[in-house]
Parts: structure tokens; C-alpha cells; sequence
């Protein structure tokens, strides 16, 4: 998701940074504090921090009379964690998804919200990846790390950990995701009991997760081939 919401930002003409040397949150507070900029966000991260030079808006609207987008300020501004220091200077960004870009290691959360179904499916889709870490000639091994839920206890959350080599194997399905869409995910059913709304979710997630690889093997956007008709 966050290659697609780069994409969709910088189809807009925004500038799209992302944090490659420390905490997103911490990264954020940083830039946001030397720059004079504002934060917007409805979590309660950036009041741990000291002496902050950055206003906090809660949430944007558009007003459709004026053509204009309305922000609304924070009201509590109560911290309830420890506070820490602004990093100084401001941390290092890419203009890129450092996800594939931090090799040899790769984590990842799940795009899904039906894992417990499906487990999770950058899991499932291990062996395209597989082939894109051939085409990136990586000659050590990749470690994943993905969450899941637990077989013995299935309402707890843990990690998936795997030393992942190369394989050329599929890589023939890196240049046709259609073809890799239909070997990973074309006997998918819907469980029952399961809302459309979820399962609208996890299949545009299937979708996402197959034109990533390919995006990045292309070098083309990934928002681009999802809104694609």
C-alpha cells in the first residue's frame, strides 16, 4: 500500500519521501519540525515529542461550496507515552519504496483482511518473489519476515521468518501477471460468512500484491496498472 499511495500522490504532482533511515513517525516529526510544515494525523504519535515546531491538524474536508479543503485542528493535546527527542538533522528519505530497496531484509505486514483464511498472502506469493530477487542477481539469501496467525493458538499473531534464496523458476510469470494472478490466486472461493465488503478487500489485495512485482520488475507505477480499465 505504501507504493500505491506514493504513486497516487505523485500522479498529483506532490512530492513523495519515503523514511528509509529511521521510524516513519520519528522521520515525519523531524522534517515536519525543521521545515515549519504541519502534521496531519489522527494518532497520538506526535505529541510524544519535545519542543515540536509543527502544527497538528486531526483531519481534512472539503468544503464543495468554496473548492477548497478545510483542516481541522487538534484539540487534546495530551500525551499519554514518555516523550523523545526530535532527531536532529532530519533523517535521510527515498523517493522510492525502500521495501525491496533494504534487502537482504524484507518485512512486511499483511495487505489482507482475511489472513486467517488465506494466511498471509506475500507468503503465498513467495516464489514470484523468488524470481524477482534472481533478476535482481541478489547472491545472498533474503530474509522475510511476515505476521500470521498460529496454528496452536489461532487467535494469536506471530512471525513468519524465512531465509529466502533466488529462483529463476517463475520468472517468466514476472512479465505476465495475468498468468501469475490465475497460478497463485485462480482457485480462490469465498469462505462463508465472509462480508462482500472483506472479501471486495482481500481480492483487490491479491490484485495489488501480483502488479507490485510486476511494477517493479517493469519499472512502471503501480497505481497506474490498477486503475488501468
Amino acid at each position: 500500500m505504501n507504493t500505491l499511495f506514493g504513486d497516487m500522490f505523485r500522479s498529483c504532482g506532490v512530492e513523495v519521501c519515503y523514511s528509509s533511515e529511521a521510524d516513519n513517525d520519528d522521520t515525519l516529526a523531524s522534517h515536519a519540525h525543521h521545515d515549519g510544515a504541519c502534521v496531519l494525523s489522527q494518532d497520538r504519535d506526535f505529541l510524544r515529542y519535545k519542543g515540536p515546531a509543527y502544527y497538528i491538524y486531526m483531519e481534512a474536508k472539503m468544503d464543495y461550496k468554496c473548492k477548497r479543503l478545510r483542516l481541522i485542528p487538534r484539540r487534546d493535546m495530551v500525551c499519554h507515552s514518555s516523550k523523545r527527542e526530535i532527531i536532529s538533522p532530519p533523517p535521510w528519505t527515498r523517493p522510492k519504496d525502500p521495501g525491496f530497496v533494504s534487502l537482504p531484509d524484507y518485512l512486511r505486514g499483511t495487505p489482507s483482511p482475511l489472513t486467517h483464511h488465506f494466511t498471509n498472502m506475500h507468503i503465498t506469493i513467495r516464489p514470484l518473489r523468488q524470481a524477482y530477487y534472481s533478476h535482481l542477481a541478489i547472491e545472498s539469501n533474503v530474509c522475510e519476515e511476515f505476521p500470521v496467525y498460529s496454528d496452536s493458538e489461532p487467535t494469536k499473531v506471530c512471525w513468519d521468518v524465512s531465509n529466502v534464496p533466488k529462483d529463476a523458476a517463475l520468472l517468466h510469470l514476472l512479465k505476465d501477471p495475468k498468468s501469475a494472478y490465475k497460478h497463485f490466486f485462480g482457485n480462490m472461493t469465498r469462505p462463508e460468512g465472509v462480508s462482500s465488503k472483506d472479501w471486495n478487500n482481500h481480492v483487490y489485495a491479491t490484485c495489488a500484491v501480483v502488479l507490485e512485482l510486476y511494477s517493479l520488475y517493469m519499472g512502471t507505477s503501480l497505481y497506474d496498472l490498477l486503475v488501468q480499465p
